[in-house]
């Protein structure tokens, strides 16, 4: 798989066979893995580094995977968060995806399902970042009037200006033909 900038995962957890296991799993990728066992620690991290994705356990004392959540989202570009738990049952996966993390492993780790689970992380981290470039290389009216007006709307309650309002959002499909949007080994290329 390529990718667009070399993916980073940061583990937060303070059980040492969590970033052994993760290692491991992450092994046949070229991908860099940063190990913090604390929340503390993620801190002073977190902004100094480029990160991907953080897979963080579910308890991080005297913290919870809701603190690392919120500590990754004040981030200007707010890596995916992945909870990691033992008890991974239905609360923790509707609470977790509610507040923002991207998804919920269970442990003992599954080779298969981690391995899965990350890159597919990836690809939507790859996604976003073709639309953005996309959106930038194509002057990017479309995607800023369909964002200024759920914005206003949402918000502020202030009225948008007339162009944003007769603006729809493309499909995927209309975007490709419209933007010359092609796929090839799943990265994206702007024409």
């Amino acid at each position: 798989m390529f990718h667009h900038a070399p993916v980073t995962v940061l583990s937060v957890s303070p059980f040492v066979e969590d970033h052994e296991a993760l290692a491991h799993i992450l092994h046949p990728y070229s991908w860099t893995l940063h190990r913090a066992s604390t929340l503390a620690a993620a801190r002073s991290f977190l902004p100094s580094q480029p990160i991907s994705l953080v897979v963080g356990e579910r308890d991080l004392p005297p913290h919870t995977w809701r603190d690392l959540l919120a500590e990754v989202g004040a981030l200007p570009s707010a890596p995916l968060v992945i909870v990691t738990s033992h008890q991974a049952d239905d609360y923790l996966w509707a609470e977790a995806l509610n507040l923002g993390a991207y998804s919920v492993l269970a442990k003992p780790f599954d080779v298969a399902e981690v391995r899965r689970t990350l890159n597919i992380a990836v690809l939507k981290l790859e996604i976003e970042t073709c639309f953005t470039l996309l959106a930038v290389a194509r002057g990017s009216r479309w995607l800023l009037n369909s964002q200024r007006v759920s914005r206003h709307s949402v918000q502020s309650k202030a009225r948008p200006d007339r162009a944003s309002l007769h603006s729809k959002p493309m499909s995927t499909h209309a975007l490709a033909r419209k933007s010359q949007f092609r796929w090839s080994d799943r990265f994206c290329h702007v024409c």
